[in-house]
């Protein structure tokens, strides 16, 4: 059993688009000042229109991120 905590995602339906999307999750988590997990980004694929639609997911740290309420 894995617990995940709150993640930001990103959503793309080709998977030569997966080192852009790691950008743009990086991009977003330095501009709003959250620190993401030491790991690897994690997917989720779903079929989708006679192709795929893929999910990909980076865990926030929440021990060494602010959260304000």
């Amino acid at each position: 059993v894995y617990i995940i905590g709150p993640t930001i995602s990103h959503k793309c339906f080709e998977k030569e688009e997966f080192d852009e999307v790691y950008q743009k999750i990086r991009n977003f988590s330095m501009e709003n000042n959250i620190i993401l997990k030491e790991q690897p980004f994690y997917h989720v694929i779903l079929e989708y229109a006679g192709g795929n639609l893929y999910e990909i997911h980076a865990e926030v740290d929440l021990d060494r991120t602010e959260i304000n309420e």
